[in-house]
């Protein structure tokens, strides 16, 4: 025999109060279910998100140290730059002084000639009073 007798109005406000303890129960259990379910897919979107990371680092370290040698090779070819530049000034002032003593000495062939031609003009002329 039941210990705690209800009267028909509180039995049907106590079956009214289980059927919506176990209908919130139920709301409760499928929610419970949904939320594991998305807890799943935030935890493999996580992963695959921890891996494209890692790729993401791997690859920035890969670029950080290409980068430093473009630098390196950048700061290379400007020192090669600058020394090849050096050495063209240098070749020019070179070329430049190879130039005036050319003129110089084209100069002093020309005057030599001259002078030459003077003396033949003179020798000429002195043999040409010596057969008279």
């Amino acid at each position: 025999e039941p210990v705690v007798r209800l009267t028909p109005a509180q039995l049907d406000e106590y079956n009214q109060a289980v059927a919506k303890s176990e209908a919130i129960s139920g709301q409760a259990r499928d929610r419970i279910v949904d939320l594991d379910e998305q807890i799943g897919r935030a935890n493999r979107s996580l992963a695959s998100h921890r891996l494209d990371l890692d790729e993401l680092h791997e690859r920035s370290v890969r670029m950080r140290a290409r980068l430093e040698t473009l630098n390196q090779e950048k700061k290379a070819l400007r020192e090669q730059g600058a020394t090849a530049s050096t050495a063209l000034k240098e070749k020019q002032r070179a070329e430049s002084a190879v130039a005036a003593e050319l003129e110089k000495f084209k100069n002093f062939k020309d005057s030599l000639l001259d002078e030459q031609r003077t003396v033949r003009l003179k020798l000429d002329a002195a043999k040409g009073r010596r057969e008279r």
